[in-house]
């Protein structure tokens, strides 16, 4: 059996790689592991396990069993998480967006979040990317066997780690970076300790379990892998879905749109209305309509000054419309245009909002006549969970686009009651509660909108779903 490193993987599918180092780093991972003794695989394999060997399967299938939530990446790999979710899935694992009870192994670069540490508590496998390449690589799912596949203690911060960049003595071999890897912070001050100055050792990045058995402990049950798994992953084939042709009177989500940058150049520099579109009836027809006019229509909103809408259906694309000011008309205002032959006055073609009137009580065009739309949450400042939909990224557009703040990483209880928190939101969703049960005796949980905020609520953004937002009390 052919073994294909993870990179190479990526490359077959015409993926791109995890990282430009990546390469080297799975030539040391081999390298080292390769020169291992065989009385300590021997005694990894006693202490430590992957999945159940009871079952045989291909290769092809080493992932079986595991079920992955792939946590921090998506914020400095956002381009490759793609790829590392068909692979995985291609190789008999599935990914959940969400961490839950189901998952087995969180893919996470650090230690810190909240997520992590929950995965910790609940006795998951937490793994680095690292750890996965080489996986992919064995065809084979082994415990964690070199620091690098284990989410790294370490930041780009604090004073300890700005000195240990700066100072080039002394010299020390590789198992005293892989100690502090795995968090025996106590070996920056022992760099005279005989096991730091052995330079011949064929294993470089040798593990001390002893140091990380919080990390271990996972690996010590098998993943159990049953009959009925194996059968659905081997003899179910993908089913083929038949090709449908949609009606022009269904409304779907409009396809990116072929522009050039000079093309939106030029629109600004005439004056020309440059369109943006969600939720239409007819896609083609509106941009044939709206370009045989001189305009052009654009893919982000943030370029657009008119956003066209068949329905009033609260969107991503209408809430930043909201922020940004620009025009929000229906698709009347693009058939009327067309038909008279210039653009018309766009005061007759505001969107009309009777079914968000009904089910939210928004009118927008109480809301449109308010000054300073880019400030309705300024002063405001939300930490958003990482199974919210839409995704994080998104939200924090939404947030910021709107004048509020957006934090990375939730504030401990501490620093609330610090903070006096009062203009702080947490916007979560029902995956997400268990990361919140720290919070539970000093947060108040609201159903339902806030005035200010009622466009950037989870609920509001996917209509008929019945998600909580939780304040912080002061």
């Amino acid at each position: 059996m052919e073994y294909i490193p993870f990179t190479q993987l990526q490359r077959r599918y015409g993926l791109s790689n995890i990282t430009n180092s990546d390469e080297r780093l799975s030539s040391c991972v081999v390298s080292s592991t390769t020169s291992t003794s065989a009385s300590q695989r021997q005694s990894r394999v006693q202490l430590f396990t992957g999945q159940n060997s009871n079952l045989k399967f291909t290769p092809e299938l080493c992932l079986l069993g595991c079920v992955i939530h792939i946590l921090d990446y998506d914020l400095t790999y956002t381009d490759n998480i793609a790829s590392w979710k068909k692979i995985i899935t291609d190789h008999g694992g599935h990914v959940e967006e969400s961490y839950g009870p189901a998952v087995t192994h969180v893919i996470c670069e650090k230690l810190s979040s909240a997520v992590a540490q929950q995965a910790l508590k609940d006795g998951k496998r937490c793994v680095s990317g690292y750890w996965l390449n080489d996986v992919l690589f064995k065809m084979q799912v082994l415990p964690p066997w070199i620091a690098l596949h284990f989410p790294t203690n370490l930041r780009p911060q604090g004073k300890k780690y700005d000195k240990a960049l700066e100072w080039k003595t002394p010299v020390v071999n590789t198992q005293w970076l892989s100690d502090i890897f795995l968090g025996h912070y106590k070996a920056i001050q022992q760099p005279d300790s005989p096991k730091y100055k052995i330079f011949n050792t064929p294993n470089l990045f040798k593990v001390e379990y002893g140091l990380i058995p919080h990390l271990m402990v996972a690996w010590k049950q098998p993943l159990s892998i049953t009959q009925e798994l194996y059968n659905k992953a081997t003899l179910n084939p993908p089913v083929k879905k038949r090709r449908l042709e949609k009606p022009s009177s269904v409304m779907v989500a409009p396809a990116v749109i072929e522009v050039s940058l000079a093309q939106v150049e030029a629109a600004q520099k005439e004056g020309k209305p440059r369109v943006v579109l969600s939720y239409v009836n007819d896609q083609d027809t509106i941009v044939k309509r709206v370009t045989n006019l001189g305009g052009v229509v654009v893919n982000d909103v943030e370029q657009a000054t008119h956003l066209v809408m068949s329905k009033d259906t609260i969107t991503i694309k209408l809430v930043l419309a909201i922020s940004l000011g620009i025009f929000i008309v229906s698709d009347s205002w693009v058939a009327d245009s067309s038909a008279h032959q210039t653009f018309q006055d766009e005061k007759g073609y505001v969107l009309q909002t009777d079914n968000l009137k009904l089910s939210y009580d928004i009118s927008l065009a109480d809301t449109l006549n308010k000054p300073n739309r880019n400030e309705f949450l300024k002063g405001k400042t939300f930490y958003v969970t990482h199974g919210v939909k839409p995704s994080r990224r998104i939200l924090h557009k939404v947030i910021e686009t709107a004048g509020g703040s957006a934090e990375k990483e939730m504030r401990s209880f501490v620093r609330l009651k610090e903070a006096n928190a009062v203009n702080l939101y947490i916007v979560s969703a029902e995956n997400d509660m268990h990361l919140l049960s720290r919070f539970s005796n000093s947060i108040e949980v609201k159903e339902g909108f806030d005035n200010q905020i009622n466009l950037c609520r989870d609920r509001g953004l996917n209509p008929g779903r019945q998600h909580r937002s939780l304040t912080p009390y002061p």
